[in-house]
């Protein structure tokens, strides 16, 4: 009987443990969950501010010196129809259908001569990871032949390639997406599907997009302090002087600025959202001169 109440006082006191880590370990998960929810609820906050989805595809469309990842139908007998990407340069026509300038010595354009189909996944300025954008547009290439489309579209695509002298070379043609047949879009978490491609077709891009590099520039090398500033006195719970000294503008838009700062080694996206849309550079100089936001 002494040994059968020693085994029993032993179980009980292996419960109380086990009962115990089991607090401890909920207890830590729970402040890790409630963290990241923090993390997010502030994302979410933001997410009032930013432009609709087909504007802002078009706006990714729009991007300088565009380059993307176009997904071809392989002609290769042992990968025959598999999918087969590479990253090409392209520009866009004015309803945001894109369009390449291609060697017929390429992969990818002896595929889409046999099979025009083909895919293109274009990522935001600024993108740096999967909670950043991107835009996926999926229809038909077909090879241009009217010299006035022609001139017309290597015009373009200097203006934003002008680098690239090379697209007059004799085995070079102009190959548009003519036709889209759909457009997926991811915003990050929680943002993405389908967009409506009539929509899409008759919007306007974000018009902060056409000088982005030269004025991100301006704002980072100026403005960067304005801005930690700003993030310490609106969010103080948020943002120590550790965190303060990791940020860096990804992008903005005519509705608010987005940056990115590091918290437990991981970054972090957060939308600082404008009370009023500008409508250009300038204004937004004047935000962060006057108040910020």
């Amino acid at each position: 009987q002494s040994f059968l109440i020693q085994i029993l006082w032993l179980m009980n006191l292996l419960l109380t443990l086990f009962i115990i880590l089991t607090i401890i370990y909920y207890a830590s998960s729970f402040r890790k969950y409630n963290s990241r929810r923090k993390s997010f609820s502030l994302f979410n906050n933001n997410e009032l501010n930013r432009l609709p989805a087909e504007i802002e595809a078009k706006t990714i469309m729009n991007k300088p010196d565009g380059f993307g990842s176009l997904s071809t139908l392989s002609r290769k007998n042992k990968v025959f129809h598999f999918p087969q990407s590479t990253i090409v340069g392209f520009s866009v026509d004015e309803n945001g259908k894109p369009f390449f300038v291609l060697s017929t010595l390429s992969m990818h354009t002896r595929n889409l001569l046999l099979n025009n189909s083909a895919s293109l996944c274009v990522t935001e300025y600024g993108f740096q990871n999967v909670g950043d954008s991107r835009v996926t547009l999926t229809g038909k290439i077909n090879k241009v032949k009217s010299e006035n489309k022609i001139d017309f579209f290597k015009k373009k695509y200097l203006l934003d390639h002008p680098y690239a002298d090379w697209i007059n070379y004799g085995d070079f043609s102009v190959y548009h997406m003519c036709s889209i047949l759909d457009i997926n879009y991811v915003g990050g978490f929680r943002r993405a599907g389908p967009i409506n491609i009539p929509k899409y077709i008759h919007s306007l891009p974000d018009n902060m997009i056409f000088n982005m590099t030269s004025n991100m520039k301006k704002l980072e090398d100026n403005y960067l302090d304005s801005i930690k500033n700003y993030c310490k006195t609106s969010y103080p719970s948020i943002f120590s002087e550790e965190k303060l000294r990791t940020i860096n503008v990804k992008n903005f838009d005519s509705q608010g600025i987005n940056i990115k700062y590091i918290d437990n080694n991981n970054k972090i996206l957060l939308r600082l959202p404008f009370k009023k849309k500008i409508k250009n550079f300038n204004e937004l100089i004047e935000k962060i001169d006057k108040d910020l936001f």
